[in-house]
């Protein structure tokens, strides 16, 4: 999950948990241990990381 999560960060910067990992065949219990694992509170913490990389790469501005 952690792999898809870095080869597509458009996906893991919008997409639900449980879509992310219904997509890579896991429990969106395995998704949220490994936010945990991670060091982030929440999914929705890793997930505003994810929106930061994507701004960056995309040059998009807030």
């Amino acid at each position: 999950m952690a792999r898809a999560m870095l080869e597509q960060p458009g996906c893991a910067a919008f997409d639900s948990a449980g879509s992310i990992a219904h997509g890579c065949g896991v429990s969106q219990s395995t998704a949220l241990r490994l936010t945990r694992l991670l060091g982030f509170r929440s999914y929705r913490d890793l997930r505003r990381l994810f929106q930061e990389e994507v701004k960056l790469r995309f040059g998009v501005r807030a």
